[in-house]
């Protein structure tokens, strides 16, 4: 693989289950980490034999109050309270130092009830899956980094792990790429969208599935054809007969060779 895609500054690789997505990013994060740091987000362990430091829960952090408060409400659902988590964590973190101090605060609160849980909830899940550690912010050091999730059970607690891991890399600028496996759709995609803008990072995010329409032209693509069959993109390849990987982007298409080299 000779340079970088021309145009977007993103990647998204989809395809369906078996058309060897993880080989080829693999290949790529070899390819890539000869030229910049790489983070991977690890959904199911299965990129654990790359020659990458390997980070499993708790996960190290360090953040101030202002800062954790903001990641903590990352990807709020509606019924969680949306945003307004942000302003609540806040004031919990001014009132109280250690986790059982916030949460006794917590119940005595009078707050309505979804916002309540969906506080607990990712506070639950923060003092399990991470431990604050002294250290200053990460700061680039060696090839790079893989976070492992594979021990975390359910499917919305991972999502919710990779989302406060991703913002966390975002935020402190970590990473040139960062690559994610199950990668993030809605409202969430959007803001990791600009800030990854603002920082100058790469993201490289792999899916079973293309995003949503809103957020098609930050990414050049990465599709195994057969997939092609439930794209509604005007792409000219015959999903039949095809079975190549190629670059689909706002410039064309083109075949890419599976060495990635």
């Amino acid at each position: 693989m000779e340079g970088e895609p021309p145009a977007a500054p993103h990647l998204w690789v989809a395809g369906g289950t078996g058309m060897g997505k993880t080989s080829t990013i693999k290949a790529l994060a070899l390819h890539v980490i000869e030229r910049g740091r790489v983070t991977i987000i690890d959904y199911d362990g299965e990129y654990t034999s790359l020659p990458l430091l390997i980070q499993r829960p708790p996960f190290p952090i360090n953040v101030d109050n202002e800062t954790l408060s903001w990641i903590l409400s990352q990807a709020a659902r509606p019924e969680e309270g949306g945003y307004a988590l942000e302003h609540h964590f806040q004031l919990l973190f001014e009132r109280g130092q250690s986790f059982l101090e916030i949460m006794k605060y917590l119940e005595v609160d009078n707050l309505p009830l979804n916002i309540k849980q969906a506080l607990k909830w990712r506070l639950f899940m923060f003092q399990k899956y991470f431990v604050i550690n002294n250290a200053s912010p990460p700061t680039p050091d060696g090839a790079g980094v893989i976070y492992d999730l594979s021990s975390i059970r359910g499917g919305r607690a991972k999502e919710v792990i990779q989302q406060m891991i991703l913002s966390y890399l975002l935020q402190f600028q970590y990473s040139r790429y960062v690559i994610v496996e199950e990668a993030p759709t809605g409202p969430f995609l959007r803001d990791i969208l600009v800030m990854s803008r603002r920082k100058g990072q790469r993201l490289i995010m792999i899916s079973q599935k293309l995003p949503d329409p809103d957020y098609v032209n930050n990414f050049e693509f990465l599709i195994f054809t057969p997939f092609m069959m439930k794209s509604v993109l005007p792409i000219p390849v015959d999903p039949s007969s095809d079975r190549g990987v190629w670059w689909i982007g706002r410039l064309g298409v083109k075949r890419l060779s599976l060495s990635l080299r």
